[in-house]
């Protein structure tokens, strides 16, 4: 399931996006009045968030769906695998591609921040503490870990891609509101 899934050009396109997602945030930063380190932090934090969650509710619905659709799974079911193992094994190759998309992208983005830090024309330099990028990262790895295991189990219960989709995306959603909801 990890080379699967490294292979694919989504995985790349997913990289692309995020390098193009910091030009787009230097830019955006040196528009907007204020501190343009903190905007462009702000900006390229929110959208890392976002793209974790995307990349893993896309690749894990879409691949349960594949190895049914191109007869991958019979393959391996006629080996002396069981179901539970077979989807098992799925989940643990999702985790260890978003923890290697995770692991990129955190050095694309300390590296970029710092960058843009460096490029700034503050008189006081701003503090980026990469600990704390890297300790989002890791939170961020495991809402995928989440997302990737609701994103397989839907997969596997919904015959559309699309449906299963939609679903782990609503779940998502719910999760991201039930805070508030709970403070209410």
């Amino acid at each position: 399931t990890f080379r699967e899934a490294v292979k694919e050009k989504f995985f790349a396109g997913m990289i692309v996006i995020e390098i193009l997602s910091l030009f787009l945030s230097y830019y955006l930063s040196d528009i907007a009045a204020g501190d343009t380190v903190k905007i462009a932090m702000d900006f390229m934090l929110s959208f890392y968030f976002f793209l974790i969650a995307a990349f893993s509710i896309l690749i894990s619905a879409n691949s349960t769906f594949k190895d049914i659709n191109e007869k991958m799974v019979y393959l391996i079911l006629s080996k002396p695998i069981s179901r539970g193992e077979y989807i098992l094994g799925k989940i643990f190759g999702f985790w260890k591609t978003i923890s290697f998309f995770v692991f990129i992208s955190f050095f694309i983005i300390s590296s970029g921040l710092l960058i843009i830090n460096s490029l700034s024309h503050l008189y006081i330099p701003h503090i980026i503490v990469v600990e704390r990028i890297f300790l989002f990262s890791i939170l961020l790895a495991f809402m995928g870990f989440l997302l990737a295991s609701f994103g397989t189990l839907s997969g596997v219960l919904f015959s559309s891609p699309i449906l299963a989709i939609v679903i782990t995306f609503l779940v998502f959603i719910v999760g991201l509101e039930l805070s508030p909801v709970k403070e209410l």
